[in-house]
């Protein structure tokens, strides 16, 4: 049987195409986040909560790789700890900010005080939470954030 690159495969014995694996297509998110925490304890404990809560969730245990994921795949929203080895909180919602149009950055800390909080805002963050925090919470927080990202990347740069 010849295939053309590109159509889709055609089954011998059914004419028309072979539908897809239904792994193959995406299912229904509230959005993709990424998570950042240099605890893998942590990052796995968000992963677990937010799949639950309708969230597709990738983590990366340093700044450094968290950018490095970010400038391969679309992320709705990055969540970040505040402190980390290397590249700090601070420092990944500021080159997120610079870097990703339209994707906002959620910052979590165990260290919250007013001035880490402003600091924060100051380098873009969108959100800020503190340690321990209430999960419906941080859900509420999350969707906030997909839906101010996904409204902002729609109209476009504007002046970036």
């Amino acid at each position: 049987m010849t295939h053309v690159i590109g159509s889709p495969a055609l089954s011998p014995t059914m004419p028309g195409p072979v539908p897809a694996p239904p792994s193959v297509f995406p299912q229904p998110t509230r959005g993709r986040i990424l998570v950042i925490d240099d605890d893998e304890w942590m990052c796995q404990t968000l992963r677990l909560a937010l799949v639950r809560r309708g969230f597709s969730v990738t983590s990366a245990t340093s700044g450094v790789e968290g950018l490095e994921l970010l400038g391969y795949h679309p992320f709705d929203v990055v969540l970040t700890d505040l402190e980390m080895d290397g590249l700090d909180g601070l420092a990944v919602c500021q080159l997120v900010t610079e870097r990703h149009f339209g994707v906002p950055v959620v910052v979590l800390t165990a260290f919250g005080t007013a001035e880490s909080a402003a600091l924060a805002r100051l380098a873009g963050a969108y959100g800020f939470l503190d340690k321990p925090f209430d999960l419906n919470q941080l859900r509420a927080v999350l969707a906030e954030a997909v839906a101010h990202g996904r409204a902002t990347r729609s109209q476009g740069p504007m002046g970036h």
